[in-house]
């Protein structure tokens, strides 16, 4: 069936956006070309939260050398400012989350 199908030809479906009123799809497809254009400003990606840093400390090594989780909160701060005023404004990291625990690993050891 789909192999039918002209590229651009209407397929009508039932789904939540072929429902929407026109009006709305129009001001949603205006709303995010506003946005692709104000993001490249690194402004526009720190207020929308774009990039978030998951990050998985060496809590044993931080034990070692007695690190608590104040610290290591206090550190990371430090060394985002540090980044994001190394790297371009759409590879700014707006946020990050310290993990309890690594990534779920394959047989292979590589993250899911």
């Amino acid at each position: 069936m789909l192999r039918d199908i002209t590229i651009g030809q209407y397929y009508p479906t039932s789904s939540v956006i072929h429902k929407m009123d026109p009006r709305t799809k129009i001001l949603f497809a205006l709303f995010f070309m506003v946005m692709i254009f104000l993001l490249s400003e690194g402004i526009t990606f720190a207020l929308m939260g774009v990039l978030t840093a998951l990050i998985v400390p060496d809590y044993d090594q931080a034990k070692q050398e007695g690190i608590n989780d104040e610290t290591l909160t206090k550190m990371m701060d430090d060394n985002l400012k540090t980044l994001n005023t190394q790297v371009a404004a759409y590879e700014k990291v707006a946020r990050y989350e310290i993990m309890k625990s690594e990534f779920e690993k394959t047989p292979k050891r590589s993250t899911r």
